[in-house]
């Protein structure tokens, strides 16, 4: 269940291998995981960056996000420095199921430009 008069945006696969959204109105980030759970990040509420009308987003070539805040011409950044994946098994033969796990993927709020 998403946050009330949240309007669901742009949508990009993260670094955790789940889909990111941003939340239009609401001011936070949603991610969907594989098995269709949907966790919401609150964006700061003060500052240069608000989030409250984020819309587009896209990963970036190091596992930040980027999102757009058209309201404020802003572009902000979101990374996730916590983040710790694990994959299972380590090694296997060819077409070996592999299950990854992880914790720390909240996003941390860098700037907004």
């Amino acid at each position: 269940m998403l946050a009330p008069n949240s309007g669901p945006w742009g949508i990009a696969p993260g670094p955790d291998g789940a889909l990111w959204f941003t939340e239009w109105g609401a001011g936070q980030l949603g991610r969907i995981n594989l098995a269709g759970a949907i966790t919401e990040y609150p964006m700061p509420a003060n500052g240069p960056l608000s989030g409250q009308y984020s819309a587009w987003i896209t990963a970036g070539p190091q596992g930040e996000l980027w999102f757009t805040d058209p309201q404020l011409n802003r572009i902000g950044e979101a990374v996730f420095v916590t983040a710790n994946l694990t994959v299972s098994p380590a090694s296997g033969a060819y077409k070996t199921i592999l299950t990854f796990t992880g914790s720390g993927f909240a996003p941390q709020w860098r700037h907004g430009f």
